[in-house]
């Protein structure tokens, strides 16, 4: 399922690392769970638990653990009058503002058709994720939040983080990267933290990399790019 800066392909050296077996039965944290990408390939851990600053992301996964939920049909007419609710954080709305919307873009305008192959029921195929999901135990067995990263206070996890990447399109400017990496590093000295980033400050390594074509918005179509994992140096 499409989602800007989503971890659907190519995450492969991310698993390798948060599955290797000296983790196993450790409590996991994934405080920018986005779509679920990599917490739904996350084994044998203790617990899960995931957040996200996004109040529609969440009530999208958490409409979709609820295996009552049935996935409703939007119509154009229905989409935007959706659109301006800001208020509304529903289900149905959130279906509205991922599963109906162009590359899966939130409220990225009203589609039924994939980007790439001209597809028909591209709503569909994202249904057939959700899907997915539900047949997903570490997805399944994780309790979902919505709040902002800067509220857990985590102790003895291990954490993947995911964050609004720096100076790359499409993302809030709000988000302080300055206060994010004091946190990082407040956050190792108690528990194992990996960090998804194109660059890091000087006190962070990296100890995975994968090449992936930056496109983000259409925009660097073709420029090879190298995606890192960090971890704190004094985290080993």
């Amino acid at each position: 399922m499409a989602y800007v800066g989503g971890k659907s392909k190519g995450a492969e050296h991310i698993i390798a690392i948060l599955n290797q077996k000296k983790y196993n039965n450790m409590p996991y944290l994934e405080p920018f769970v986005g779509y679920g990408h990599i917490l739904r390939r996350v084994e044998n851990k203790k617990s899960y638990q995931v957040s996200d600053a996004n109040p529609l992301v969440v009530s999208l996964l958490q409409g979709v653990q609820n295996k009552r939920n049935k996935y409703p049909e939007i119509t154009r007419e229905q989409y935007y009058k959706l659109k301006p609710k800001i208020g509304d954080t529903s289900f149905k709305r959130a279906i509205a503002a991922f599963c109906y919307s162009y590359n899966g873009k939130e409220w990225g305008g009203y589609t039924l058709v994939s980007s790439c192959e001209r597809r028909e029921n591209y709503p569909q195929e994202r249904k057939n994720y959700y899907d997915l999901l539900r047949k997903n135990e570490p997805f399944m067995k994780s309790k979902i939040t919505h709040c902002d990263y800067k509220k857990w206070k985590p102790k003895g996890y291990l954490i993947y983080c995911d964050p609004p990447y720096a100076k790359t399109t499409g993302y809030s400017p709000d988000f302080d990267h300055k206060v994010f990496w004091d946190t990082m590093r407040k956050w190792s000295k108690n528990n194992i933290v990996y960090i998804s980033e194109y660059n890091a400050p000087k006190d962070f390594k990296c100890v995975a990399k994968k090449a992936k074509t930056q496109s983000l918005n259409g925009k660097g179509a073709g420029k090879v790019v190298y995606e890192k994992l960090f971890q704190f140096k004094g985290n080993t």
